[in-house]
């Protein structure tokens, strides 16, 4: 068991938290606000988030591409 645990503070972005679970060979961070755990994060919750915006947007340039050729 290890006694050094990766963490992540809350104001971290989406990159950062995913490259220290690389970096750390984890899949789930606990996140600290004010030094305190307030969630456990997962790779999976990342990639979820990522795809979200990443559908939002292609749907926001596909409703601008459409706009553009009416």
């Amino acid at each position: 068991m290890s006694t050094s645990i990766a963490t992540v503070d809350e104001s971290a972005t989406l990159e950062e938290a995913m490259t220290l679970m690389h970096d750390h060979k984890c899949r789930h961070l606990p996140m600290l606000r004010q030094g305190q755990v307030v969630v456990m994060v997962s790779m999976r919750d990342l990639m979820n988030f990522e795809l979200e915006l990443k559908t939002d947007e292609i749907r926001h340039m596909r409703a601008y591409i459409q706009e553009s050729t009416h």
